[in-house]
């Protein structure tokens, strides 16, 4: 790795890509999966990485540094820093078997609930919730990274967090079916973004509770 790939660039952050890895794992695991290091570990991988990333257990791993380009996040690539935290996501009859079990069925201790939205994003109202350790974890990640770049800061104060976040039409109300939708045009603008404005293809990260409270307290409104 040179630092001069493409998809390696020096460039100044303007907004923050929030993900789910729609499974389990560590930090450091998360890491290496999205591919911020070569199969073998010694040569960086062509195909990007990510900036940040959140076990289940609410560590933190660094990958690509944050002054860089990588590849994770479509159109907020230019500009974006991501951040990976383990998550099954949205609940179906396939990645519900992603979440261990203890024998008489009760979610693992160090696992998460899965809550109810009240009303469908994405087609789903029943999402995987985040660990108090990891919600902490990403609000304090999320802080320093406003405090080093505060025009981020300053573009989310009273803006709509469903709105500004998830580009919806606002605040989701009870029985809503809503869908996150891409965003057109501007992928420079400064921000915080959830993966799936960047493709309509992504439903990353979804926004359950703890994630919607976490977000208000810097400065977004419901």
């Amino acid at each position: 790795h040179t630092g001069f790939e493409p998809q390696f660039r020096t460039r100044e952050p303007r907004s923050i890509t929030i993900h789910h890895t729609a499974g389990e794992g560590s930090a450091q695991g998360i890491i290496y999966s999205v591919g911020e290091c070569g199969r073998g570990g010694a040569e960086w991988n062509e195909q990007g990485g990510i900036h940040w990333a959140i076990g289940i257990d609410g560590t933190l791993a660094q990958g690509i540094p944050e002054n860089k380009r990588s590849i994770h996040g479509h159109n907020w690539n230019n500009y974006g820093i991501g951040i990976e935290v383990a998550n099954v996501g949205m609940i179906t009859g396939e990645n519900s078997k992603r979440i261990p079990t203890n024998p008489d069925g009760v979610l693992a201790k160090n696992n998460p609930v899965v809550v109810d939205l009240g009303y469908k994003f994405n087609t789903h109202s029943k999402w995987q919730e985040y660990t108090d350790e990891q919600v902490a974890t990403l609000k304090g990640l999320i802080s320093e990274i406003l405090g080093r770049y505060p025009k981020i800061r300053e573009a989310i104060q009273g803006q709509n967090v469903y709105k500004h976040v998830w580009n919806l039409p606002g605040t989701p109300k009870v029985g809503d079916n809503v869908k996150s939708s891409q965003y057109t045009g501007n992928y420079g603008k400064y921000g915080i973004f959830a993966h799936s404005t960047s493709t309509n293809i992504k439903s990353d990260m979804g926004p359950t509770p703890k994630i919607v409270k976490m977000l208000l307290s810097f400065g977004f409104v419901e």
